[in-house]
C-alpha cells in the first residue's frame, strides 16, 4: 500500500476488512458525493485499491475528523469497530455523549491538569500482523469512566522518531506500548516504508534519563519485553514486561484486565496482580508471562490512574 504523510491507516484497514466496497461506495454518495468522481467504480479495481483510493480522497478534502466517525457510527450502530478506528485515528472519542473529548496536547485546558497515558502501537509491514486496534478500542473503553483524571494520548505506526517526540511532546506519566518485541532486548517499531526497526530499551532509557520528570510506569505489552528491566528502572519507578513470546490473545487479555482495574482505583502492583491471574484461564495459560519490576526505593502500590473507590 503506498504511504502518505498521517494517512490513517487504521481507517484503511477497517473499511477494507469490515465494509464491503459497494456499501462504502454508497456511504460516500449519500454524504460525501463531492468525492465518488474521483474513484474508480469498486468493480474497476482490487478491492484494496478502491478502499485506499477513498481514504486518501476524504483525507484530501479534510473529512476525516469527528463528523466522519458520528456518521459512520449512525450508519453502523451494531458496528463495536468504528469507536475503536475513531479514537486510534483521531487521538480521542468522538462518540462521546456531552462532548467530554480530551485534547491532543499533554495537558488539560480546564483548571486542573491530568496526567497523560501515552499509547504507542506499532507493527511493521514485514512482521506479522497484531490486532492494535482491537488492544486501542480495549483501553480507551474500560479508561472512559476516569477520564477526569486521566488524558489519553496515542501514537499510531510509531517509529523511533515518533516514540521519542510523543514522549518528549506529552510528558506522560504512563506509557503502553503494543506490538512486537525482539529477543535483543528491542522494541520492533515502524521504519522506511514500513519495514522492521529496532529500538534499544537501552537507548530509550537514556533518553527517559534525561527528563526532569520521567513516567512512573511504562508497560511493554509486548514478547520478550522484561530485557527491558533493568535500563528503565534505572528512571521510571515500574516497568511491566513479559518474559517471553505472548500471544496477541494474551497481549489483549492483560490489557484489558490492567487497564480496568486501574480504571476502579486500584494500585498499579494489584491491579497487575488481577491481570496476570486472568491470564491463567486461557489455553494454554499465559500467567507466568508478566512481570512487574519496581524501580529502587519506589513502591509500585503507591501509583494510581484513579483515586481509590470508596468501600462500604
Amino acid at each position: 500500500m503506498p504511504r502518505y504523510p498521517e494517512f490513517p491507516t487504521a481507517l484503511y484497514e477497517y473499511l477494507l476488512h469490515q465494509v464491503p466496497p459497494t456499501a462504502l461506495q454508497e456511504f460516500l454518495t449519500m454524504h460525501y458525493a463531492d468525492v465518488v468522481p474521483r474513484l474508480p467504480g469498486p468493480a474497476a479495481v482490487a478491492v484494496s485499491q478502491y478502499v485506499f483510493d477513498a481514504v486518501r480522497a476524504l483525507q484530501q478534502s479534510g473529512y476525516v475528523d469527528d463528523a466522519l466517525f458520528v456518521k459512520f457510527a449512525e450508519w453502523r450502530p451494531r458496528d463495536p469497530y468504528v469507536r475503536t478506528v475513531a479514537v486510534t485515528v483521531l487521538g480521542h472519542d468522538p462518540l462521546l455523549r456531552g462532548g467530554d473529548a480530551p485534547t491532543r496536547g499533554p495537558g488539560d485546558s480546564g483548571d486542573r491538569p491530568r496526567p497523560v497515558l501515552l499509547v504507542l502501537m506499532a507493527c511493521p509491514e514485514d512482521q506479522s500482523q497484531l490486532d492494535l486496534a482491537k488492544e486501542v478500542g480495549l483501553i480507551t473503553d474500560t479508561l472512559t469512566p476516569v477520564r477526569d483524571h486521566v488524558q489519553v494520548v496515542y501514537g499510531w505506526e510509531v517509529g523511533a522518531d515518533d516514540v521519542l517526540d510523543l514522549i518528549a511532546d506529552h510528558k506522560p506519566t504512563w506509557i503502553h506500548f503494543g506490538g512486537h518485541g525482539g529477543r535483543d532486548g528491542t522494541l520492533l517499531v515502524v521504519g522506511p516504508a514500513g519495514s522492521t526497526h529496532r529500538l534499544r530499551y537501552d537507548a530509550l532509557a537514556r533518553f527517559i534519563g534525561v527528563m526532569r520528570s520521567p513516567p512512573k510506569c511504562i508497560v511493554l505489552n509486548n514478547c520478550f519485553s522484561g530485557a527491558a528491566t533493568s535500563p528503565l528502572t534505572q528512571y521510571v519507578d515500574a516497568v511491566i514486561g513479559m518474559r517471553k513470546e505472548v500471544t496477541d490473545e494474551a497481549a489483549l487479555s492483560f490489557s484489558r484486565g490492567l487497564y480496568r482495574r486501574l480504571a476502579d482505583g486500584l494500585d498499579l502492583e494489584e491491579a497487575f496482580l488481577y491481570a496476570r491471574a486472568r491470564l491463567g484461564s486461557l489455553e494454554p495459560p499465559a500467567d507466568e508471562l508478566p512481570q512487574l519490576n519496581p524501580r529502587a526505593g519506589a513502591d509500585p502500590r503507591e501509583l494510581r490512574m484513579a483515586p481509590a473507590r470508596p468501600t462500604r
